[in-house]
């Protein structure tokens, strides 16, 4: 083994760039000796070896800041404390991507139902979801922050709120249309035993009737909202009877103008 080694030797022993080489030179974290007479700069055996560590603490994640400390300014207690604060770190983006992948899941069953719930009519003595009207006092980023503290890792769908007199309006087919009073939310669909802290549903409105009209629709945005209207001509036929908010879940966008449709998750409370 050499006693010291140039830059470009260093860069392709380790497989990286010689700038990474020079920026780690340029941060003092490893300097080389510089050769008066030649001008060259070298580094020595205890410097490639200092290289190993440098890059090691690097697939870790410790930021270069602290791996500066640990090289030239180190302890054992130091680098104790260094290391403990990245592992809660990793720790914490664990519980994060954890979260993001339960979401995941849950979109996705959204989705895996809408295909065999389309059209079809269920009643359901059990649906809990929990929901906030969109306005002044209640941002959407604030919504989604709140649902992310009840921790229940429920993705959160945009929510079309319409009062009972509103769905059962003989105009009803036109329900985008603003001046039929249809209200914004964001909604999570859930089990009411899962909710941990109770306080936190002081934040939400709860939809938990007796009894609920459950189906997906498919409806081409701006185009075609019959599929509204043959909600009623359902309950109608079945003799069911809304006495509540009725919501849509928006589960999935075509956002194509030749051809836009939407799948809506449709809740509404009956007697």
């Amino acid at each position: 083994m050499k006693n010291r080694y140039l830059v470009n030797e260093i860069a392709k022993f380790f497989d990286v760039t010689t700038d990474t080489i020079r920026y780690y030179d340029k941060l003092d974290i490893i300097k080389p000796d510089k050769n008066e007479e030649n001008k060259y700069r070298y580094y020595s055996r205890e410097d490639l070896i200092s290289f190993s560590y440098v890059f090691l603490l690097k697939k870790l994640g410790l930021s270069l800041k602290h791996i500066e400390v640990l090289l030239n300014h180190n302890s054992l207690d130091t680098s104790i404390s260094i290391l403990n604060k990245r592992k809660e770190e990793i720790e914490e983006t664990i519980k994060e991507l954890n979260m993001v992948k339960d979401m995941i899941d849950d979109y996705n069953q959204s989705n895996i139902n809408t295909y065999s719930n389309l059209d079809n009519i269920n009643i359901d003595d059990n649906v809990f979801i929990l929901y906030q009207e969109i306005n002044e006092k209640h941002p959407f980023n604030l919504i989604i922050k709140q649902f992310e503290e009840l921790e229940l890792n429920k993705i959160p769908l945009f929510t079309f709120c319409f009062e009972k007199e509103v769905f059962l309006s003989v105009n009803f087919k036109n329900a985008m249309i603003s001046k039929y009073n249809s209200k914004f939310a964001i909604s999570i669909k859930t089990n009411k035993n899962d909710i941990v802290n109770k306080e936190k549903l002081r934040n939400f409105k709860v939809f938990n009737p007796n009894r609920c009209f459950v189906t997906t629709i498919k409806c081409h945005t701006n185009k075609d909202y019959s599929s509204y209207a043959r909600l009623k001509d359902l309950l109608e036929e079945n003799n069911l009877v809304v006495n509540g908010v009725v919501l849509y879940r928006a589960v999935s966008f075509r956002n194509n103008i030749n051809d836009n449709h939407d799948y809506y998750e449709i809740y509404i409370p009956i007697e």
